[in-house]
């Protein structure tokens, strides 16, 4: 295989998977699970946005994000999650949540932080596929 056939099969890549984290399209939305639970820190979120942009192709989606499963998110990793580079090619993002802690947490976050793009905390899948079909760019 060239170079040039490796390349353009990588920037193809539609999903990416390992032991933390599974990241994919699915019907114009792009859907991230956070697999373990874990507390994120700046090297995963940098991992996790570099693998989300190479999916997304330079197009825009909305994202549908399942963090039940993390623990924590430390400071410089909200930073970067909410840059420039980690909103790059997003609409709008859901984050499905189970805790009371989350719920707090991401509340405060979404009410008392500035962002690049539409974010709303949910409990239920469904009416957070919901509310992402408004932000699906055609």
């Amino acid at each position: 295989m060239s170079l040039e056939t490796s390349v353009k099969m990588e920037s193809q890549e539609s999903q990416y998977e390992d032991e933390f984290i599974c990241i994919k399209i699915i019907d114009g939305i792009v859907c991230c699970e956070t697999k373990k639970e874990m507390i994120i820190n700046y090297e995963f979120a940098e991992l996790a946005i570099n693998k989300r942009i190479k999916i997304c192709g330079n197009k825009y989606y909305p994202l549908l994000n399942d963090v039940r499963k993390v623990k924590y998110v430390t400071k410089d990793a909200m930073q970067l999650l909410n840059s420039d580079k980690g909103t790059c090619y997003l609409t709008a993002g859901a984050f499905i949540i189970k805790s009371k802690a989350q719920e707090i947490f991401g509340n405060f976050f979404i009410k008392f932080k500035t962002h690049k793009v539409p974010a709303r905390l949910f409990t239920d899948k469904t009416k957070a596929l919901q509310w992402l079909e408004q932000y699906k760019v055609s």
